[in-house]
């Protein structure tokens, strides 16, 4: 299957309802950059982010571009994926709270041409940051993002077209971290996408990684850990997740930058927490079943569809019937409504509910 295929639905599916804050200015903004390491490079190239902009693309007519700057030993990718000389040289080791400080709050080359070519800018810290021992160290860590937050604030003045999103650090693995550095890497990440960090600062988003790939706080052995399913079994405490991982964060990651894309003022809208919110379905891949899961903060009518890749509508799990607050799981059978197998690949699901979209991706096997 080529590119433009591969993420076509998810593209329409999106730009038809998540493209604008509502009130807010429109502003094209066709030059996406995203600085990562090892687990970003991952998500975008095992994920394929680049074919989906080509689907995006094809789709509604645009021309948006994605840069991607790794390690400077990697380099800067450009557009067509490849990598050139020259790249912009990061300062610091910006796995660290410490060092994504810096770049962004210190007189820097790297700062100011990130500032100049780009203006949808995505920053991730390495897992590292989710070793926090004490609460000291806690309160550090945020002390570092406020100030992040503070330069931010200034280029509302000299650069009020760019649009930053800070995406969270991914869990470590069980083997790699206690319970307790666990739950406050949990904190860390919650109040990143907390109004506490984002009300009132309207070129800033946030992109919960840490959530799609931990368990959750009241899971009986791993609290806030990596999800098993996104573990390599073969290693024994290796924190970097599966491929199939990388393949589901994708998704999510790009819808979340079709979303805020065209906007400004996404952060001053309600925190994530007060709304519904959709869980990976796992397990990912699957055979025969897999199980959607998903949050309910009040009573409301909800729709659950599964599509293929052409964008044509396998089944609806759930038809718009109102639901009770809470936790929800939906099974998926891999059949249509006539009870016939459908064919292994890449289906995408939706979810509707309360005026609100979400999405991802599930691939079944045979």
């Amino acid at each position: 299957m080529g590119q433009p295929e591969k993420c076509i639905v998810a593209a329409v599916l999106i730009v038809s309802t998540l493209l604008c804050a509502a009130g807010a200015e429109a502003v094209e903004r066709h030059n996406w950059f995203i600085h990562h390491h090892s687990v970003g490079r991952n998500i975008i190239d095992l994920g394929d982010i680049r074919g989906m902009i080509t689907a995006l693309n094809a789709a509604v007519d645009d021309s948006v571009e994605l840069w991607n700057h790794d390690y400077n030993h990697i380099g800067l990718k450009h557009p067509d994926g490849v990598i050139r000389a020259p790249h912009y040289n990061i300062p610091y080791d910006t796995r660290t709270t410490p060092g994504m400080r810096d770049l962004w709050v210190e007189e820097n080359g790297a700062r100011e041409l990130i500032l100049e070519n780009h203006q949808l800018i995505g920053f991730k810290l390495g897992y590292y940051a989710c070793s926090i021992e004490t609460d000291q160290e806690l309160d550090d860590i945020k002390n570092d993002y406020l100030q992040i937050r503070d330069q931010l604030d200034t280029y509302l003045v000299s650069h009020p077209d760019r649009l930053f999103f800070v995406i969270t650090p991914s869990p470590l693995h069980w083997r790699s971290t206690t319970h307790e550095e666990a739950a406050r890497a949990r904190a860390f990440c919650d109040w990143l996408k907390s109004p506490e960090y984002l009300a009132g600062h309207p070129n800033l988003a946030t992109f919960d990684l840490f959530d799609l790939l931990a368990y959750p706080p009241d899971h009986p052995e791993h609290p806030n850990k990596l999800h098993l399913d996104w573990t390599n079994p073969d290693l024994w405490d290796d924190s970097h997740p599966t491929d199939a991982a990388s393949v589901m964060c994708a998704g999510f990651l790009f819808d979340f930058m079709v979303e805020i894309a065209d906007g400004i003022g996404v952060a001053a809208g309600p925190a994530p927490a007060v709304g519904p919110r959709l869980l990976p379905n796992s397990p990912n891949p699957f055979n025969p079943v897999t199980w959607l899961r998903f949050d309910l903060p009040r009573p409301a009518a909800t729709r659950l569809d599964v599509y293929d890749l052409s964008g044509r509508l396998v089944c609806s799990l759930l038809d718009g019937a109102t639901l009770a607050e809470g936790r929800h799981e939906v099974a998926w059978n891999g059949r249509d409504p006539g009870g016939r197998e459908v064919a292994a690949g890449v289906y995408v699901y939706r979810l509707r509910a309360d005026g609100w979209t979400a999405g991802g991706r599930m691939t079944l096997l045979k």
